[in-house]
């Protein structure tokens, strides 16, 4: 039926033929033993031992070579935020808290690391300590925009608002430690810990 409807009369029996001779040989060929195929499966099997070594590899080297990366942008990345937190230091020592001035600590670097993600570059304790200093350049910022706020109402509340001003500018320029969680909060100290652990880890890559 499917030969009557492709091929036109003519040609019919000549494809008929075709087929019967095809269907012939194929079954002296399946009975008798001129096909056969030596296989080597030690030559299989170490083929296929070299590919899979090969993909172990490649996969290995890729993890390497990121985490040499990220070890490298660690080290940049710490490099720039103590420089960023020095800035920060030098300004908010000599920075008069009765200026009206309601962002007065710049922190772009820490903004773009937070913004990009970067920050998973760092390991945990290093985010920790980073977050609690600059948890407390944000709180200062914070009290600055309130102080101004409020500088030119007539229930002088900026006056308690200065003195917790003056009380953050201290804890961060001179506190070693934090009394609340008895951990590091100053900027001099968070600039030593990292300026340290970027120098150990330079050492560590050379």
């Amino acid at each position: 039926m499917v030969v009557n409807n492709i091929f036109p009369l003519p040609c019919r029996s000549q494809v008929l033929l075709l087929i019967v001779t095809i269907s012939e040989s194929a079954s002296e060929a399946a009975s008798s033993n001129q096909y056969t195929f030596d296989i080597d499966w030690f030559d299989v099997c170490f083929q296929l031992f070299i590919t899979i070594v090969g993909f172990v590899f490649a996969i290995w080297s890729a993890r390497l070579i990121d985490e040499q990366k990220n070890k490298k942008d660690a080290i940049k990345l710490k490099r720039l935020l103590s420089e960023e937190l020095k800035n920060v230091g030098y300004f908010l020592a000599s920075y008069n808290v009765e200026l009206l001035e309601p962002n007065p600590l710049k922190t772009p670097m820490w903004e773009s690391v937070i913004n990009t993600g970067q920050l998973s570059l760092l390991d945990f304790e290093t985010r920790e300590t980073l977050f609690r200093v600059y948890n407390k350049i944000r709180e200062f910022n914070s009290w600055a925009l309130i102080y101004t706020n409020y500088y030119f109402e007539k229930e002088k509340k900026h006056e308690k608002i200065l003195e917790e001003l003056k009380e953050i500018k201290t804890e961060l320029l001179y506190n070693e430690k934090d009394n609340a969680e008895n951990t590091v909060s100053s900027i001099s100290t968070v600039i030593d810990v990292l300026s340290n652990q970027a120098i150990n880890s330079a050492d560590l890559q050379t």
